[in-house]
């Protein structure tokens, strides 16, 4: 049987709350906050059963919490992380402000995202295949020319 990619149509994010007095009374808030950091991320992830997310705001102390979001990497990358942080410090920065919250813009669809390269093709960007995908420019007029390695070496 194959892979296959299964929306749900749900998916609760579950908070689960961590507190410095409760836990580790004695114990330094920075340690404390690492170990649980530590934990978290060493927490796999039940993809069959639960989201591929997970949310855990720790209270260091009254006033100062620390959100800590453990990913699965099928629903995330660099790019995504980085619009991520982004997107919640701007709500945040709003929320603890008063101030409205920003509009934020609306998530690309799937659907345009694999249309990009073929648009990048047909108006004017070929560089960009010439760049990332020189063994299919080899043989084409004004092509990369030169050799695509085959082999890998064992290092």
């Amino acid at each position: 049987m194959s892979p296959a990619r299964v929306v749900t149509p749900e998916a609760r994010l579950v908070l689960r709350e961590a507190d410095v007095h409760a836990d580790a009374a004695s114990e330094d808030p920075d340690r404390w906050l690492e170990r649980l950091a530590e934990r978290e991320a060493a927490d796999p992830f039940d993809l069959d059963t639960a989201p591929p997310v997970r949310a855990l705001p720790a209270r260091l102390a009254a006033g100062h919490h620390v959100l800590m979001l453990t990913l699965h990497r099928v629903a995330t990358d660099a790019w995504s992380n980085t619009v991520l942080l982004e997107e919640l410090a701007a709500l945040y920065s709003a929320h603890t402000t008063g101030a409205r919250p920003p509009q934020l813009p609306s998530a690309p669809q799937i659907a345009d995202v694999a249309r990009q390269p073929r648009h990048r093709l047909r108006h004017g960007q070929p560089q960009f295949q010439r760049r990332h995908r020189p063994h299919q420019q080899r043989d084409r007029p004004g092509g990369v020319t030169g050799t695509v390695p085959h082999e890998r070496s064992a290092a």
